[in-house]
């Protein structure tokens, strides 16, 4: 036990290292250019502008995620928690090396509203599945700004089919042969999310009013991207939009380091790359995004997590990141004694 602790800890010093080391890299190297003095451009209207275009875009997601809790799980979403939400889970994606966010999520639903383990993770599927499917439409919408690229084209039209790979994959696992108790927790975890996923589809209200908000989240996103290009006179146009916006969505999927350190940065300077306009200015765009996302993370996201952990129980957000930890690990299957499908707590809003 101690060894593993000590190898996990290792790991997540590995993680901040590469992602620091990556974000301090391109930062430099973006400070030392030219695009260094599109800050200069940047007014205090400006930052308020991005960032309201900023929290629509988390807004609608965090919608998503209430949509399907209530129409799954017959659990209402505490508006405060809807608004909020999407700032903390931010905030813990930096301070917890594996996918913090996600952990945070899934303690909140599973110790406020009573959503189990396996619940929270459908939940999450079914969410990013659709983020995945418009990252596939802003790939082909790329792909024909760039002249009709067909591996790019091909790349979109995988990821629109996704969710039924998703849930082909599922299937598969959970059908897995084997007697072990890894294995039949991997059954059990992935029939339950292959489950939900399927019943989720088969629902043509939920579905469609996914369908919406992605879209909406779509534009918004764009809208929030081309007012960091306007706010810094980064050359905002359709193509460094539509170039930013594909990639920088790909990129939140990945989360293979905390926060994305980096990552993200890198992706911003691909796509500048993509449409010939100065990498650096890609980067520059990006910690200006970044820097406004992080300050609201760090405020509303920070006060809001307090609010929840104050009065919830933090050693049920240690037990599930050690879960996880162990699940990545593929040392246990991500049991749950609760149902698949857990009634809330007391009330169906969650404690007072």
């Amino acid at each position: 036990m101690a060894a593993n602790e000590r190898r996990l800890g290792r790991r997540s010093v590995a993680y901040y290292a590469i992602g620091g080391g990556l974000f301090l890299i391109l930062t430099y190297v973006a400070l030392r250019s030219e695009a260094a003095q599109l800050v200069l451009n940047v007014s205090p209207a400006d930052v308020l502008i991005t960032g309201l275009a900023g929290w629509s875009v988390w807004l609608t997601s965090s919608t998503r995620i209430a949509l399907i809790a209530r129409r799954r799980f017959g659990v209402r979403i505490h508006l405060a928690d809807v608004v909020t939400l999407p700032l903390s889970m931010n905030l813990w994606s930096y301070v917890i090396p594996f996918r913090g966010g996600l952990a945070y999520s899934l303690f909140l639903l599973k110790v406020k509203y009573g959503i189990s383990l396996k619940g929270g993770l459908a939940l999450q599927v079914l969410n990013q599945s659709v983020s995945v499917v418009m990252i596939g439409l802003g790939a082909i919408v790329l792909a024909g700004q760039l002249g009709g690229s067909i591996p790019l084209g091909v790349a979109g039209g995988l990821l629109i089919a996704s969710p039924v790979f998703i849930a082909l994959g599922l299937a598969a696992v959970s059908r897995l042969p084997g007697e072990s108790r890894l294995i039949k927790g991997a059954q059990s975890l992935a029939e339950s999310v292959r489950t939900s996923l399927v019943d989720s589809l088969r629902d043509p209200v939920l579905v469609g009013s996914l369908l919406f908000l992605a879209i909406l989240r779509f534009v918004l996103r764009g809208v929030f991207i081309y007012a960091g290009l306007r706010a810094l006179a980064a050359g905002a146009g359709f193509d460094s939009t539509v170039a930013l916006l594909v990639l920088q969505e790909a990129a939140a999927l990945i989360k293979v380091v905390p926060g994305n350190l980096g990552v993200s940065e890198l992706a911003a300077g691909l796509a500048y790359g993509l449409i010939d306009s100065p990498p650096t200015e890609g980067v520059m765009v990006q910690l200006f995004m970044r820097g406004i996302a992080l300050s609201m993370a760090c405020t509303v996201g920070f006060f809001a997590s307090y609010a929840n952990i104050r009065k919830l129980d933090l050693g049920g957000l240690r037990a599930l990141v050690a879960k996880m930890r162990k699940v990545a690990q593929g040392g246990e299957a991500a049991d749950d004694d609760d149902d698949d499908e857990a009634p809330a707590g007391p009330s169906a809003d969650g404690p007072s």
